[in-house]
């Protein structure tokens, strides 16, 4: 859950993308380049929402959820 991921709206690496690879790498944050943002991003809402779900029915915080 501590990944960062990132890239172009367009699907092309560019010298931003490894500028911030490189500076991410050279911090020891795990992230990658992916090519196709737009679904990572899609990912990250449901993944949100069905969370947001869970942690309001239990009234809890993520964290507690996710240890039961």
């Amino acid at each position: 859950m501590a990944k960062l991921l990132f890239g172009e709206f367009d699907a092309v690496s560019s010298e931003r993308v490894e500028a911030l690879r490189v500076a991410l790498e050279r911090g020891g944050v795990e992230s990658e380049v992916v090519p196709d943002i737009e679904a990572q991003l899609w990912n990250k809402f449901v993944f949100i929402a069905a969370m947001s779900a869970v942690n309001g029915l239990m009234r809890l915080p993520i964290g507690a959820a996710l240890a039961d």
